[in-house]
């Protein structure tokens, strides 16, 4: 009987694994994200993926938006993003496939937002 609640839990876990690495992968190469300021927070939707993703963050809280590479201790090759550091310690990548020049012009409306 214990045997059969491991496999179970086994198979559940390596399921919910697939799924948020095929998530994953359709957020960074296919899906599409809106970015906007609703009121006093920063806000990213990611449609088009296959689990729908919403991320808002207070303007107050943000820190910093600076370009990623993928490079920074991450062994997979992702696209270029932006990565905005807010709170404390949190983070969060978005602007997916963005070209360079657009994302930095990006950064600096969001920064302009942010010291108001």
């Amino acid at each position: 009987m214990i045997i059969w609640i491991f496999y179970t839990a086994a198979f559940l876990f390596c399921t919910y694994g697939f799924f948020f690495v095929l998530d994953n992968h359709i957020r960074l190469f296919h899906a599409q994200e809106t970015i906007s300021i609703q009121g006093d927070a920063f806000v990213i939707d990611c449609i088009k993926s296959f689990m729908r993703r919403h991320k808002s963050i207070p303007l107050s809280s943000i820190r910093r938006v600076e370009h990623y590479d993928g490079s920074r201790g991450s062994s997979l090759t992702v696209p270029d993003t932006l990565r905005v550091y807010y709170g404390r310690h949190s983070r969060y990548r978005f602007a997916i496939n963005m070209t360079y020049s657009d994302s930095s012009q990006l950064a600096k409306e969001i920064m302009k937002f942010v010291h108001k």
